[in-house]
């Protein structure tokens, strides 16, 4: 009897996870499987200090890896990438804030709302006026399926990315790291 309600109940309710145990059974979604892009927002917001303003910078390299996780942490497929942006010469800094589509677009499953990506980010600014370099340390953030939006202009499926969430910058001039 208690099978034919978990049979029939799901008609009116989202599922019968507490016969099968798992949690991720009441977050099933149809299959979504966009391209997605990066969509990099650089301001002046949390720049190394106020005399080296990050869209000023000549050079910024951004690193980084996208990961999916499923429903449950079960850890999926990963990407590196290292993007090169000469900022202050190609972009104006209304642009930049506006929004820098990476060049690299992914492609994953999302089959659960509780699935995620998790973008892990770095970025190395070099300003050429004094010969300083500063580095940020890594921030990581998590999106969702309902994270992915879409551009109608370009037609493409991108989450955003905001430069303005890291914390933390070091000074590694004397590095030698150009």
């Amino acid at each position: 009897m208690v099978l034919l309600m978990c049979l029939v109940i799901p008609l009116t309710m989202d599922s019968c996870s507490w016969l099968s145990g798992d949690e991720c059974d009441e977050t099933v979604i149809p299959l979504f499987e966009p391209v997605i892009y990066l969509k990099l927002h650089i301001t002046e917001e949390n720049s190394p200090d106020y005399a080296h303003l990050t869209p000023n910078a000549d050079k910024a390299i951004v690193t980084g890896s996208i990961t999916k996780f499923y429903c449950g942490g079960k850890k999926s497929g990963s990407f590196s990438f290292n993007h090169t942006l000469f900022l202050s010469k190609d972009y104006t800094a209304q642009y930049l804030s506006d929004g820098v589509f990476l060049s690299q677009p992914y492609q994953f499953k999302f089959t659960n709302s509780e699935d995620y990506l998790e973008v892990i980010l770095q970025f190395k600014l070099y300003f050429d006026d004094d010969g300083k370099i500063f580095e940020s340390f890594e921030s990581s953030s998590k999106f969702y399926s309902k994270d992915v939006f879409y551009d109608v202009n370009r037609m493409d499926n991108f989450i955003d990315l905001y430069q303005a969430e890291l914390q933390t910058w070091k000074d590694v001039t004397n590095n030698k790291n150009r």
